[in-house]
């Protein structure tokens, strides 16, 4: 049992670590990946401010000479129609995509340096990135795309300034209309100037969110494109609707929510599956389990499998299955079990029909003594005889003898209850082994019964031997040893009786050489009401003779054994522990 909970606790806990180290590995992933599904949102989003670092960062080399875009970037770049140009130390192009006509396909240090002060080329905005990483020389990537509305920023700004178009406000009025956008002008300290559009109210915009609207002006619904007149310390914001499909995508709060929910879902998924696993692993030998727990409730002892469930507990080889290894010791204590209950059920029914024939037994051997007794009663009332003393005396002794041989039958019934219900009162003394064993053979020697048979007694030499018995009672045992040796066994029998020891346990050995035991009378021999005779013929007694010789033993501490083969002989001995009290 130990085993089994061992191996099953066992079992759950590495199952149990496999579970998370799978589950983490796949979260892992899932997380992995729900990362760069954000950052590819983020990048799309944003791509015009902070998506050239990423495509530098991912852009790679064939033979150090041919840069090599990924498609994601490329397609990218078409849909939020800008253009990428890669240049060279010398400021040569060395590789484009979707570059317009009217931009330089070389450039010098002066229009580098213009470029990357002013983020402008021409009616172009453009990012610049300088890529050296492991490189023997450096590039530039110049990503740029076409903004109508800061040129038209710009050149409001300007002519503001220059107080050169007296028609502006009516310019701007009718451009902010035409694209249903608004203009906000501040001072440089947040003070509202004026304000176009949306009714002409004014619209206040904090700082950081001026920043966030001129780096990244096409991240949320409107999009703002913000221009900085240093020398009349204005700034200029103009506001449209974002239609752009990229920005009208979902935000990344709902992406990351989104993805959560789906991350929580596929851990859902793995812990029904798991479950369901388990479920089916240890739910099917339970079944069997089950099945066989009703068999022998109905007296189906035979715990039969059918094909499809050996195929599915037994290997070919007849091995126990991974999947019911775990239940290795329930399945052996089911089998064992089984037998148990079945043998039990069998001794159950062997014990009825031994104690049926011993009744029968009993009965004659009852009926016989009384039978006797009941003919000389009537004899004697008749008073039709005139007795002789000498006939009286006869007749005296038979009845005698006959009451003595039922008595001792139901002083057999009465000892054989007490032992089994460890019910025998025991006055147990100290007493020489030697002694104790030759009393009872001298019992035997004097008794006519012996007359015909060889019996001896074998003196144990060295220290005397001592043992704590009940003398009447282990008497008895010992004279039922060397009375069955009488009773089962031709006249010229030699009987010997012989004392041992051996590393403090005393054993009294009664052996004899006569016809001997099969081996169904030798398993059976101490059980209750068996009569076993090899003679062929009714020996008479109890049956109970073995069984209390055994249940005396028991009640002493001590045991017996016998060995025995046919046309060999048998052996009893009697194993006691050494007194040391004497």
């Amino acid at each position: 049992m130990k085993t089994t909970k061992r191996r099953i606790a066992m079992q759950f806990s590495v199952q149990f670590v496999i579970f998370c180290l799978i589950a983490l590995l796949v979260l892992g992933l899932l997380f992995f990946i729900l990362i760069s599904f954000l950052t590819k949102k983020d990048i799309e989003q944003n791509f015009s401010s902070i998506g050239l670092s990423n495509l530098v960062t991912e852009t790679i080399f064939i033979n150090d000479n041919e840069p090599w875009v990924p498609n994601y970037y490329e397609d990218l770049i078409v849909e939020s129609d800008s253009w990428l140009q890669i240049i060279n130390k010398q400021g040569q192009v060395i590789y484009s995509i979707e570059a317009p006509n009217d931009i330089p396909s070389a450039y010098t240090a002066h229009h580098l340096l213009n470029l990357q002060d002013t983020n402008r080329l021409d009616h172009y905005t453009v990012h610049t990135e300088l890529d050296t990483f492991e490189r023997d020389e450096p590039l530039l990537f110049i990503l740029g795309y076409e903004d109508r509305t800061y040129s038209v920023l710009q050149s409001w700004a300007e002519s503001s300034y220059e107080d050169s178009s007296p028609t502006l406000h009516d310019e701007i009025s009718s451009y902010l209309a035409e694209i249903d956008g608004s203009l906000t002008i501040t001072t440089g300290d947040n003070e509202v100037l004026a304000s176009y559009g949306e009714n002409g109210e004014p619209s206040n915009s904090e700082p950081l969110e001026i920043v966030e609207q001129q780096l990244h002006p096409g991240s949320s619904d409107q999009y703002k494109r913000v221009f900085y007149n240093e020398d009349a310390n204005e700034i200029w914001v103009l506001s449209t609707e974002n239609n752009s499909p990229i920005s009208s995508s979902p935000s990344m709060v709902t992406y990351f929510i989104i993805a959560v929910s789906i991350l929580l879902a596929l851990f859902l998924a793995l812990g029904i599956l798991y479950t369901f696993w388990q479920v089916t692993r240890f739910g099917q030998p339970l079944v069997l389990f089950i099945s066989w727990l009703e068999k022998l409730g109905r007296g189906d002892y035979k715990l039969h499998l059918s094909s499809k469930q050996k195929n599915r507990v037994f290997t070919k080889k007849g091995k126990i299955r991974s999947r019911y290894k775990l239940y290795e010791e329930v399945i052996h204590a089911f089998s064992g079990m089984a037998e148990k209950l079945k043998k039990s059920e069998d001794d159950q029914k062997k014990l009825e029909q031994t104690r049926e024939e011993w009744m029968t037994g009993i009965s004659h051997d009852l009926r016989t003594p009384l039978s006797t007794i009941e003919g000389y009663g009537h004899l004697l009332k008749s008073g039709d005889y005139q007795w002789r003393e000498d006939e009286l005396k006869d007749i005296g002794s038979a009845i005698l003898e006959k009451g003595d041989h039922m008595l001792e039958l139901l002083q057999d019934f009465s000892l054989s209850f007490q032992l089994k219900n460890h019910a025998l009162p025991l006055t147990k003394e100290t007493v020489y082994a030697n002694e104790l064993l030759k009393d009872s053979v001298l019992n035997l020697a004097n008794d006519p019964v012996s007359a015909d048979y060889h019996v001896s007694f074998l003196k144990h030499e060295g220290d005397p031997l001592s043992v704590s018995v009940d003398l009447k009672w282990f008497h008895r045992l010992l004279e039922n040893l060397l009375y069955n040796s009488i009773r089962h066994n031709p006249t010229g029998t030699a009987i010997d009786a012989s004392l041992h020891e051996n590393d403090g346990i005393v054993e009294l050995r009664i052996a004899d050489d006569g016809v001997g035991m099969d081996t169904t009378t030798l398993d059976s021999l101490f059980d209750r009401y068996y009569r076993g005779t090899n003679t062929g013929e009714h020996t008479g007694g109890s049956g109970l003779g073995m069984s209390i010789a055994k249940g005396i033993a028991e009640a002493h501490g001590a045991r017996i054994d016998v060995q025995s083969k046919l046309g060999k002989g048998t052996t009893f001995k009697v194993y006691i522990n050494i007194a040391t009290d004497i």
